[in-house]
């Protein structure tokens, strides 16, 4: 054996390769057990495969750590960033990667002219007020308020949500 089978690892089964083995015996599941490095029709494997490869392997855990906990707060739908899109979600992500010990503000920056959270939350394409009376979709606006910033309730600084003098929470906006 030389010196580099010592350590490459088989890509199937027969060869040794523990990662390829399904992990259930529900027919339902193992229908879509794959191995990662083989094309399939389970829309997401590409973003998985590519997500898994890179969290397993790479030398800057700490950021990878750090960037999985970012896109666990900027979420965009798995259906609008699989398949035919895996480059894009990717390079959604790498936002998360290139920040993950910067500040919030690039963070924010960056997201909000990402494709992919433009398809995601329905402001690609979207109009300002005209003179007809349409009025833009503010759905970005609100959640970032809501999902990425100040949340729904003002709070106290133990964390605790202020309460007005009928004992109501208090919201963080309105809409008027």
């Amino acid at each position: 054996m030389s010196i580099e089978g010592a350590w490459l690892v088989a890509n199937s089964l027969d060869m040794g390769h523990q990662y390829s083995f399904h992990v259930s015996e529900d027919p339902v599941d193992t229908a879509f057990d794959v191995d990662y490095d083989t094309p399939s029709e389970v829309p997401d494997l590409g973003r998985a495969s590519i997500w898994t490869m890179i969290a397993l392997e790479a030398p800057d855990q700490l950021r990878q750590r750090m960037a999985w906990a970012l896109a666990q707060i900027f979420v965009v739908a798995p259906d609008d960033t699989t398949g035919r899109h895996t480059e894009m979600f990717v390079n959604f992500y790498d936002i998360f990667v290139r920040h993950a010990f910067g500040n919030f503000a690039d963070i924010l920056r960056e997201v909000t002219y990402s494709p992919v959270m433009g398809d995601y939350l329905t402001y690609k394409r979207n109009r300002a007020f005209d003179s007809d009376g349409a009025y833009p979709d503010e759905n970005y606006a609100r959640e970032i308020m809501q999902l990425f910033t100040i949340g729904l309730w003002q709070l106290n600084p133990d964390g605790t949500r202020m309460l007005d003098s009928d004992g109501n929470q208090i919201p963080t906006y309105s809409n008027e």
